[in-house]
């Protein structure tokens, strides 16, 4: 007796065509309506990454200031003669690879880099 089960992947690709028909037959009845709901969503949609985006802005704003207080102040300890050159390079290279790294993700905040 042959398998009349339909394939996970064909009941997937039926489930998906038949919301398409009632979303198209949805925007023919009701237009106006359709319009307005697809607008609703797509407003929602980008308040939502908007408010995504400045909370990121604001946690990367926050690093970059600990970021620049950390530099100068590996700088002052190895001017005072308390981090050794090595010691000092390396850090000073880890933190600008991490500022450079930032500011390539945050494009267009108007934050430049800084170095002393």
């Amino acid at each position: 007796m042959p398998n009349t089960t339909p394939h996970p992947a064909e009941a997937v690709l039926t489930l998906i065509t038949d919301m398409l028909r009632a979303i198209a037959e949805y925007s023919k009845n009701d237009r106006a309506e359709f319009i307005r709901t697809v607008q609703e969503t797509q407003a929602a949609q980008q308040t939502a990454d908007v408010s995504k985006k400045r909370k990121r802005l604001a946690a990367a704003q926050k690093r970059a200031g600990e970021l620049e207080k950390l530099i100068c102040k590996i700088y002052e300890d190895n001017a005072l003669g308390k981090l050794p050159d090595a010691r000092y390079e390396a850090l000073d290279a880890q933190y600008a690879k991490e500022q450079e790294a930032s500011q390539c993700g945050n494009r267009g905040t108007g934050k430049g880099r800084y170095r002393l």
